[in-house]
């Protein structure tokens, strides 16, 4: 495992959205978990089993770096005790009921003005075929409370488009969805990473290196945050940190560096709030045979809690860095870039050179008031990567692991990034130095 990353202390768009900038505010990343603030929401997705639920349970989310966590419940009394149990550890919850498809009215008045409450979770996954009806619950439901939005994961990657998204093309999916089901965000799901050997025993670990990335992520990138960018709407995206098997692909036990790239590539394309899949571990059974997520299906923790509670510190303490900012674009470097995206051809005026010798990276340009950030992620889960990079200013900052800004102008030109690492560096319109400030705080 890198050792830097334990030297510090990833539909969900909660950042802009009014209700969820304001309660991630108020809850905050400090106090008991002693994670700090950083505006950016993380989202556990698949619940924590009805037998565990308890505040000892919400707190062990908080420490591990989660805001935000799904959950069912069967009655409405009891995902009422369930969100003051969250709300006692600072965790925002997506409510997920039965009776919010059949009577969504009365479920809706009896808890709307909890705490606690984030969002509706309404489906997961709907082929286009169920979205006239799901628009209509979703509708019911935002005409009692228009201040929690109604939650709707989407669908991003499909080997068999006519029987899983009820289309043939991708693009038309996505807008039905949008506008069938009048969706206030764009939640979807892409698990990248597999393992080239699909038949190997549990538990599925990557001991020789041999993780690869599906060749259509990033194609699928493009168009969800075009769709994002072209609708307004925010957008919330995915990492698989659960091994398990699906049809033909095996996804791996993961890695410091499958975690890393996978949510800051989402951040990169656009992603205001980040999801996991999963935060407890489904049954280990066919098909699936679901293993070493962050808690085990017993209750216990695994290595891979220590491993996601390590990243999502890393990305809570660069947040301030960029939480906020709007994608400008999305290009990459290499001898051969991802099907669907374009090559990075003209630099920022304040940039005099980037290369990635001998690799490839995802670079995105962001926008965030007099500030433009530039985002340089290694594409690779298993290499490590060369970037060169020099610049034409000297107020340059370089975002550190711990969310440390420093000048740029203090290092050489060479960096070497880990597999998925990221390189972070801004720039402010008057160019001021802001050597040894915090991320995101004002230079003085």
């Amino acid at each position: 495992m890198d050792n830097a990353i334990f030297a510090v202390a990833a539909v969900f768009a909660f950042a802009v959205f009014g209700t969820f900038a304001s309660d991630v505010r108020a809850v905050g990343f400090g106090g008991k978990s002693g994670v700090p603030e950083s505006g950016l929401p993380i989202l556990g997705w698949w619940i924590i089993p009805e037998r565990f639920v308890s505040r000892e349970r919400f707190r062990e989310a908080r420490e591990a770096g989660f805001t935000h966590m799904m959950q069912d419940a069967k009655t409405v009394g009891q995902m009422r005790s369930y969100l003051d149990m969250a709300h006692a550890e600072g965790i925002m919850l997506s409510a997920r009921l039965p009776q919010l498809h059949t009577e969504p009215e009365n479920t809706v008045r009896a808890l709307m003005n909890h705490p606690a409450l984030s969002t509706w979770h309404i489906e997961d996954e709907p082929s286009a075929h169920k979205f006239t009806k799901l628009g209509e619950i979703v509708r019911r439901i935002q005409a009692v409370d228009s201040g929690h939005p109604c939650y709707v994961n989407l669908l991003a990657d499909s080997s068999d488009p006519i029987r899983w998204l009820g289309v043939a093309d991708y693009r038309v999916y996505l807008g039905r969805a949008l506008k069938e089901m009048s969706l206030p965000l764009i939640s979807a799901d892409f698990y990248p990473c597999i393992l080239e050997n699909n038949k190997m025993p549990q538990p599925f670990v990557d001991k020789d290196g041999k993780t690869v990335l599906k060749k259509h992520w990033f194609g699928q990138l493009e168009i969800l945050s075009s769709a994002a960018r072209n609708s307004g709407l925010p957008l919330s995206l995915f990492a698989c940190n659960v091994a398990h098997l699906n049809g033909k692909y095996l996804y791996p036990v993961p890695t410091v560096a499958h975690l890393r790239l996978q949510q800051y590539v989402n951040l990169a394309y656009g992603a205001e709030s980040l999801q996991y899949f999963t935060y407890w571990t489904p049954g280990n059974v066919k098909p699936h045979y679901f293993h070493e997520s962050l808690i085990r299906q017993n209750g216990t923790r695994s290595g891979v809690y220590d491993i996601v509670r390590a990243v999502n510190r890393e990305l809570h303490a660069r947040a301030p860095s960029f939480i906020g900012g709007k994608v400008a674009e999305v290009c990459h470097t290499g001898a051969e870039i991802p099907s669907g995206t374009k090559r990075l051809a003209v630099l920022p005026a304040w940039v005099e050179k980037l290369d990635t010798p001998g690799g490839g990276a995802a670079v995105s340009r962001m926008e965030r008031g007099d500030e433009e950030i530039l985002m340089v992620v290694n594409r690779s889960p298993v290499v490590e990567m060369m970037l060169e990079v020099s610049f034409r200013d000297k107020g340059v900052l370089r975002i550190l692991d711990d969310g440390v800004a420093v000048c740029a102008d203090r290092y050489g030109p060479v960096y070497r990034l880990a597999p998925g690492y990221a390189e972070i560096f801004k720039i402010g319109k008057a160019k001021s130095d802001g050597c040894g400030t915090r991320a995101g705080e004002v230079a003085k």
